[in-house]
């Protein structure tokens, strides 16, 4: 057998092992991720890849360099079977915030009520490439979804809608109301 057709065939079982692997994990969605995950580009439908119980982590920090300056961290995780929610506020007069600057902090557990309405809020958003968000100033948002399964690709969250971003902040907000 030439070296070609071994190297052919070598390949082709690869492919169909990955196959058979995103079809175990995400059953017939998982398939239908294979020319986006080929390709390298696209979204990744929360709703239609992710289980509530397959995110690892949420990561929503907004970050302001214009004077005064503002940080806030809203973090919610997954850790030994519970559910959390992590708040963090810095405050100061120059940029970059530290962790010197921190004003508020403080972690809660969520109960499995209020993670499934964490995932109701996200469920509808999507994640796609993840990409370096290097800002020169102003303001940005940053979010970041990690996820059973994301093989540190697909980890780039966006909204749905604003509606759906401004009612996550309103349900922060209430979580975070506890802890200050």
């Amino acid at each position: 057998m030439r070296k070609g057709a071994l190297a052919f065939i070598i390949c082709a079982a690869l492919v169909i092992a990955f196959i058979a692997v995103l079809a175990a994990i995400f059953g017939v969605s998982g398939i239908k991720l294979i020319p986006k995950l080929i390709a390298g580009k696209g979204t990744l439908r929360v709703e239609n890849t992710i289980a509530s119980d397959g995110i690892n982590e949420f990561y929503y920090t907004l970050a302001t360099s214009s004077y005064p300056p503002k940080y806030q961290r809203y973090r919610f995780y997954r850790q030994d079977g519970k559910f959390f929610f992590y708040h963090e506020k810095r405050e100061g007069r120059s940029w970059p915030l530290r962790e010197e600057h921190i004003t508020v902090s403080g972690t809660v557990e969520l109960s499995q009520t209020e993670w499934n309405e964490f995932y109701d809020l996200i469920k509808n958003g999507a994640v796609k490439n993840r990409k370096s968000n290097i800002a020169s100033g102003g303001s940005s948002v940053d979010l970041y979804l990690y996820w059973d399964g994301d093989c540190s690709k697909y980890q780039q969250f966006d909204f749905g809608s604003i509606s759906e971003r401004t009612s996550f902040e309103d349900f922060c907000y209430r979580l975070a109301d506890g802890i200050e």
